[in-house]
C-alpha cells in the first residue's frame, strides 16, 4: 500500500463521516424544526383565536 492510496482511503472515510455527520444534524434541525413549528403553531393559532373571539364579542 503506498501514500496515494492511504490519502485515498483518508479521504473516502472523512467524506463519509462528514455525510453521515451532516444527515445527524440535518435531523436535529428537521426535529428542532417540528418543534418549533408546532409551538409557534400552536401559539400562532391561540393567538388568532383570541383575536378573533374578541372582534366576536365587539361586534355583539
Amino acid at each position: 500500500m503506498n501514500i496515494h492510496q492511504n490519502c485515498i482511503i483518508i479521504f473516502f472515510f472523512a467524506k463519509m463521516i462528514h455525510i453521515l455527520h451532516l444527515q445527524v444534524r440535518n435531523q436535529q434541525i428537521l426535529y428542532l424544526g417540528k418543534i418549533n413549528c408546532f409551538r409557534l403553531g400552536r401559539r400562532r393559532h391561540l393567538h388568532f383565536y383570541n383575536l378573533y373571539t374578541s372582534k366576536l364579542q365587539r361586534n355583539r
